[in-house]
């Protein structure tokens, strides 16, 4: 078996950037609606990044040596995949909005560990919630909502396989940036299994959020 080889902690971003080919910002459009940790309010005031392109081998303690020059880190979160591999993106609390505005002006579009990485503020969902339907008849979909960003791929498979009866899963994410923008849809083989999936799923808290679960568009399954 080959060493893990870990990464020296003393490197830091490469002060040269921003470089002269700046990507134009883009609103990343996500869709979260909050019942919030403490962490994640901090996050909706403005003190939380994300950081995404990173090396596959870095780890939090990466993150809060190379982050930490900007202030008092109070959580840290890489993205994984359902093996425990990085996914590439994480996301750093800092305790004051001002540590989170350095680290936006001085890490974004630098190089980490040979690659450029983005840093961006961590972008919260719109004031407006999504119409519910929860009055409407009930049908073989259901929208997930209130997904952690977070949540690995182990997290989301343990939670819809417990449920009976799925035949398709879509998690959203932004086709940018891969970022998760907090919502999925299930479909299920027929409307009873729906249904009693949404009565599961809206007593369940993922990451100690509460999921918001709808019925959405009734979906045609295939046998």
């Amino acid at each position: 078996m080959q060493p893990t080889i870990a990464l020296p902690l003393s490197r830091y971003f490469s002060q040269t950037a921003p470089v002269a080919e700046e990507e134009e910002n883009k609103d990343l459009d996500t869709t979260l609606e909050s019942s919030q940790t403490e962490p994640e309010r901090v996050a909706k005031e403005g003190s939380s990044v994300f950081i995404s392109n990173m090396t596959f081998d870095a780890t939090d303690v990466h993150l809060h040596e190379a982050f930490g020059k900007y202030g008092e880190i109070v959580a840290s979160n890489i993205a994984r995949d359902g093996r425990g591999l990085s996914r590439g993106f994480g996301f750093i609390t800092f305790a004051e909005k001002d540590a989170a505005d350095r680290a936006v002006a001085e890490a974004n579009n630098s190089f980490w560990h040979g690659r450029r990485i983005t840093v961006a503020h961590r972008k919260e969902g719109p004031s407006t919630s999504r119409p519910s339907r929860s009055n409407l008849e009930p049908t073989n979909s259901l929208y997930i909502g209130n997904i952690p960003y977070e949540a690995s791929d182990a997290d989301l498979n343990a939670l819809f396989r417990s449920l009976d009866n799925v035949v398709d899963v879509r998690v959203a994410v932004d086709r940018n940036t891969g970022w998760p923008r907090g919502f999925a849809h299930a479909d299920f083989r027929d409307v009873e299994s729906a249904t009693k999936a949404s009565e599961v799923l809206r007593n369940h808290t993922l990451s100690g959020r509460q999921l918001r679960v709808d019925y959405a568009e009734a979906r045609i399954v295939k046998n």
